[in-house]
């Protein structure tokens, strides 16, 4: 009952890996795919979050953990905090 119409196997990389299962290109082939249209739509979300004005970016570090710019040599220093803990204390809510 699955076929490549259903919106579910369109999504990023599920596409790429059902292309390979129908035989048209290698696994690795379709890895490689999947990244390269995982990145496109992450450069279209990123252009299309610039165009909000007052958004509020969270930048964080590989292990998750909230990073401010400003130290006085220009690097990131890190919070401690959690990106969740940030995002519901700019709301007013406590994080748990």
């Amino acid at each position: 009952d699955l076929g490549s119409d259903l919106p579910a196997l369109r999504a990023v990389g599920y596409r790429q890996l059902w292309d390979h299962l129908a035989g048209e290109y290698s696994l690795d082939q379709a890895i490689e795919k999947g990244t390269a249209a995982t990145r496109q739509l992450a450069k279209r979300q990123l252009t299309w979050l610039r165009k909000w004005t007052d958004l509020q970016w969270i930048y964080t570090d590989r292990e998750g953990n909230v990073v401010e710019k400003g130290r006085s040599d220009g690097d990131w220093a890190c919070t401690g905090s959690k990106p969740l803990d940030v995002a519901l204390k700019y709301l007013g809510l406590n994080p748990m």
